[in-house]
């Protein structure tokens, strides 16, 4: 929608904006945020238990929405735990997917997470 709207030169700079807020959102020496492809982008967040996981989904969440070039970036976020069960990065990947579908069925600028989910979109995919 960026691109047909304003430009692909636009659309480039918008996603350069949400990868240098997410850069800053994620901690260097332990998570790892990139871009997956698109507009989509995928954060592994390596936190111990005494993180507060929705203080960090949060953090990352309102660092990224904010209004470039007088654009609003909104994001949706699927987020996926270890907790969960996955045993493998490619599980927690689908498993956000998931989460992400119901989020973006939610509207604009939410996230869930996996669990949140309702079963019928758990058993998807």
């Amino acid at each position: 929608l960026v691109n047909d709207t304003y430009g692909h030169y636009f659309g480039d700079c918008v996603l350069q904006c949400v990868a240098a807020r997410l850069k800053e959102s994620v901690r260097e020496d332990s998570d790892i945020a990139i871009r997956y492809g698109g507009d989509e982008f995928v954060v592994y967040v390596n936190y111990k238990q005494e993180d507060n996981i929705k203080d960090i989904v949060n953090r990352i969440f309102n660092n990224v929405s904010c209004i470039y070039e007088g654009y609003q970036i909104s994001i949706s976020m699927g987020i996926s735990l270890l907790s969960d069960g996955n045993p493998h990065y490619y599980d927690m990947y689908r498993n956000a997917d998931k989460a992400l579908y119901e989020a973006k069925r939610s509207g604009r600028g939410q996230y869930r997470f996996y669990g949140e989910c309702s079963e019928e979109n758990k058993d998807a995919g």
